[in-house]
């Protein structure tokens, strides 16, 4: 039966076709894979500087000086909520937590500011991930936390920067300038069981550091600084404006509200991630309260030069992670988690490459440079909660994803971003 297969292959003009073509490879022919050299890891524990202070109230900072113990795999950031009255099943922290407590992070080099996360950010970073690599996030992060018997709860967040997510671009802290990293903190207070005196505390960096034999690191420097300067390109995000929308008797709690976003960035940009949500301080009845979560949007219009670039529905706005087979891929299923991270929308310019069980490739597909367009907008709908109140917020952010040039002196060891429109 094979050699009726193989004869009527032979007699196919596009089988022949595509024989003759220098792209043809046979998969039974052996070949080496793609090998990386052996090297040692080491976890190491970073404690805040100096005069840093124990505890951490709100709207206060934490700073830490990265060791120049090799390149740079993994960061977490870790911290603990200190419950001082209530029982450990009344007290614990409400789903989202994370997104309360942290207002931005900043990588900086000799001082400057290098790349910033803020909290919408990392709900966008989470948002595209997908459910093998959101679980961990969930289980350490974002799902509400019930306490240990000496009312602590445990937090784990991953410090991903763009140059983290290639490993040619990680930084090799050995050879650059002295490094920084800033946690400022937002409100660190919220929790289930209305405890006024919640503190945070035990706050850490864990730094997974990787580092090659002599031969292998005498390769990497050799030809990563041959030249005066190493070039990389990367990405950076860029957070528009915060549109504040209070619950009121113009804009009441079931009511549909179109907000609009003026885009002030004028940034290369891959991909657009909007977002809406609900704002309540204080006391949060039960660990299953989805507030401060991500609402759903009814909407997204893209506008620029007097052109409609893009409408897109709820329902429509699940086919935009396109990829290369022309099917699009919905990012993570949110299994088990109150906080909705498949509500944070986006807008996708190119399509997802290398997907493969779980895992896409952080390439370049296609971006919009936003220097050139006039006026460009976003226009966003979204229902406000029933059970909102006078008085409760609505924040409706835009985080756009964007292409960077980092560039690093082969003198100095100084890193900058050059280049991002």
């Amino acid at each position: 039966m094979t050699s009726v297969w193989n004869n009527s292959n032979a007699n196919s003009a596009i089988v022949n076709t595509i024989l003759a073509s220098p792209s043809v490879q046979n998969p039974s022919v052996y070949s080496t894979k793609e090998i990386c050299p052996p090297h040692a890891i080491t976890y190491t524990t970073i404690e805040p500087s100096a005069g840093s202070a124990a505890d951490f109230a709100s709207n206060t900072s934490a700073s830490f000086t990265l060791s120049k113990f090799g390149i740079i795999e993994q960061i977490l950031l870790r911290y603990v909520k200190q419950g001082t009255q209530g029982s450990p099943q009344t007290y614990g922290t409400p789903p989202g937590d994370i997104f309360q407590c942290i207002q931005r992070i900043e990588l900086l080099s000799s001082s400057r500011v290098v790349s910033t996360l803020t909290r919408e950010t990392l709900i966008a970073q989470f948002s595209s991930l997908c459910q093998e690599q959101l679980e961990p996030i969930m289980k350490t992060g974002s799902d509400a936390r019930a306490p240990d018997d000496g009312l602590v709860c445990e937090f784990a967040v991953p410090l991903v920067f763009p140059l983290l997510r290639e490993t040619d671009t990680q930084l090799n802290s050995t050879f650059l300038e002295p490094m920084t990293i800033q946690v400022h903190w937002g409100r660190v207070t919220d929790v289930l069981g209305n405890d006024a005196g919640t503190r945070l505390t035990g706050c850490l960096l864990k730094v997974r550091y990787k580092n090659y034999p002599e031969e292998s690191t005498s390769q990497i420097l050799a030809s990563n600084f041959a030249q005066p300067e190493l070039n990389m390109l990367s990405s950076t995000f860029y957070q528009e404006n915060t549109d504040v929308l209070t619950v009121s008797a113009q804009a009441a709690a079931g009511s549909l509200q179109t907000r609009t976003i003026d885009l002030r960035n004028t940034d290369a940009v891959e991909n657009f991630y909007i977002m809406a949500r609900e704002n309540r301080a204080g006391y949060v009845a039960s660990p299953n309260d989805p507030r401060n979560a991500p609402l759903a949007i009814q909407r997204v219009t893209l506008l620029g030069s007097g052109q409609e670039i893009a409408d897109l529905t709820e329902m429509l706005s699940y086919h935009t992670q396109l990829c290369e087979n022309g099917f699009a891929m919905l990012m993570n299923q949110d299994e088990g988690s109150v906080y909705d991270y498949q509500a944070v929308q986006s807008f996708n310019c190119g399509v997802m490459s290398g997907v493969s069980i779980g895992a896409v490739k952080d390439k370049m597909t296609n971006c919009i440079s936003l220097r050139e367009v006039n006026a460009p907008q976003l226009r966003i709908q979204y229902i406000i909660p029933a059970d909102c109140v006078d008085g409760d917020t609505i924040d409706t952010a835009v985080v756009e994803k964007c292409l960077a040039i980092y560039a690093i002196s082969s003198a100095t060891g100084r890193m900058t971003l050059a280049l991002s429109n």
